[in-house]
């Protein structure tokens, strides 16, 4: 039967574990001045209670279980949740400058999509809170093709995300517009020789995602450049899903209502 209750021996070879953390045998009984019947029943006790653990050593020893020296420290949980707020207010501070900063890369993005890009309409729907941040570009673009009087019109859409780097998030969350678009940019404000540099660049190009370059341009670099460095792969978004995010750019990108000509037709509603 195993004892429960501590020897003054065992207390004291306790009591030294919990000054010295470990020892050896002999140095733990010389230290005490203890026989080794004494010791060696002590130490037996200590063990089976789980009080003291074998010590690797030269002939062996004791120390304290790893429960017992790994003391955790106090915690101040009023100090911890006025840190974690003040990280979080930084935090959130950070985000609004950079989305500030993306925000004014929106006119040379659109200018270019309208220009080079060759869209007859493109918006800046960033701020359209309707929809999940996922599922919200930065600019939506649409290209209307009239296949014949007999098919009507079809309509390609593509969506622009821009950033001011080229990060796994930015990547990400460009490859999310896939699902609703038939072409995805992501437009960074890094020069070209960069962006090829990233690791990330390889798997954009995997993801078919098209990628543009803005740089400084103009008097003392007051102006921006984009440079299309990656041109986009066709995706093929169901017709609902390209349905959904029409209708809700469809006043800023001056289409039809919902439920009319052009989204009845992406959405297989009207019938010849």
């Amino acid at each position: 039967m195993v004892k429960t209750a501590l020897t003054p021996s065992a207390k004291r070879i306790l009591s030294y574990l919990e000054e010295h953390k470990s020892g050896s045998h002999r140095r733990i009984k010389a230290s005490l001045k203890m026989s080794d019947d004494d010791y060696n029943d002590a130490r037996q006790a200590l063990l089976e209670l789980g009080r003291a653990a074998k010590f690797s050593c030269y002939a062996g020893g004791l120390k304290l279980p790893e429960s017992d020296t790994s003391k955790l420290p106090g915690v101040d949980s009023g100090q911890l949740e006025a840190a974690k707020k003040r990280s979080e207010d930084e935090i959130a501070k950070s985000e609004a400058r950079q989305e500030r900063l993306e925000r004014d890369l929106y006119p040379y993005v659109k200018k270019w999509a309208t220009t080079t890009g060759g869209y007859e309409k493109v918006a800046v729907v960033g701020d359209n809170h309707a929809r999940d941040k996922w599922e919200n570009p930065d600019l939506v673009a649409v290209i209307e093709n009239d296949l014949d009087w007999l098919t009507g019109v079809d309509i390609e859409v593509t969506s622009f995300e821009v950033k001011l780097s080229l990060d796994v998030f930015g990547l990400w969350q460009a490859a999310h517009y896939r699902f609703f678009s038939h072409y995805v940019y992501l437009a960074v404000y890094e020069p070209p020789e960069d962006v090829k540099a990233n690791r990330l660049y390889d798997r954009a190009v995997q993801l078919g995602l098209g990628i543009l370059c803005l740089t400084k341009s103009g008097h003392a670099g007051s102006g921006v450049r984009c440079t299309e460095i990656n041109s986009p792969g066709r995706q093929v978004p169901r017709p609902a899903e390209v349905d959904s995010i029409l209708a809700d750019c469809a006043n800023l990108l001056a289409l039809e209502k919902p439920g009319k000509g052009l989204l009845r037709q992406i959405s297989g509603q009207d019938s010849l």
